[in-house]
């Protein structure tokens, strides 16, 4: 993670059960909002949906077996829904990345542009 976090930094906080947003307050797709309450060497302490959940700050995910539960700094997010909409462009014309791709997310976003048919200087 190469945002520092600070308390009383905004973040949005994922769960993999609840990719629907069938739970109260989850926004589809954009996860719930929280608020770094404590950050500590390797742990980090976030409360959202009126409770308090420790995750790690290396994975960003809930400290416990599961890892069920992520969190997302708000440019985490904007850059995720980037990818997923460059990545979609490339489905769409059967161009699939694996997850050991070491393009950037601008080269993803240029050459989804040139097979939308778009300039890439100008996205």
């Amino acid at each position: 993670m190469s945002e520092r976090l600070t308390v009383g930094d905004e973040v949005r906080v994922f769960d993999v059960f609840d990719v629907n947003g069938r739970r109260t307050g989850q926004q589809c797709g954009d996860g719930w909002p929280g608020r770094v309450e404590k950050v500590g060497r390797t742990l980090v302490h976030i409360r959202y949906l009126g409770r308090t959940e420790v995750f790690r700050l290396n994975t960003q995910e809930r400290n416990d077996s599961y890892r069920h539960q992520w969190f997302r700094t708000p440019g985490q997010v904007v850059r995720d829904n980037r990818l997923l909409a460059a990545r979609a462009v490339l489905r769409a014309h059967h161009v699939e990345l694996g997850y050991s791709c070491e393009l950037t997310l601008e080269q993803i976003e240029a050459i989804a542009a040139v097979l939308a048919g778009k300039d890439p200087g100008a996205a």
